[in-house]
């Protein structure tokens, strides 16, 4: 669990998108520039920020011949509450709206052996 008060931030004019990267589509990207700046650096206060993390694992020594040889198994699943966490603002130079724009999603398990010798 991790959480955040008083994070500060930049509010951008134009576009800008962020997505993480996910399972879901396999994307990670950002969209427009954030060069454009609508105010100091650090000027806005954001919402706090709240993420809760479930992760397991399992890991075995086995001796292979004369190798000490470790496995682990493990799964994680990240933002259990799919909490929208804001990581910056950007404002539509023609409406004047200000738009969030989030942080990681709720993300699936992600699990996987690990083998090392």
């Amino acid at each position: 669990m991790e959480g955040l008060l008083g994070r500060r931030g930049t509010d951008l004019l134009g576009p800008f998108e962020w997505e993480s990267c996910n399972l879901l589509d396999q994307g990670c990207e950002f969209v427009g520039s954030p060069e454009t700046r609508a105010e100091p650096l650090g000027a806005s206060r954001l919402p706090a920020y709240l993420r809760v993390d479930l992760g397991l694992r399992k890991h075995w020594r086995i001796q292979v011949g004369d190798r000490d040889v470790g496995m682990s198994l493990f799964g994680s699943a990240t933002n259990l509450l799919a909490r929208r966490n804001i990581l910056l603002a950007v404002i539509d130079p023609a409406t004047g709206r200000r738009t969030g724009i989030e942080m990681r999603p709720f993300s699936p398990l992600v699990a996987g052996l690990e083998w090392r010798f």
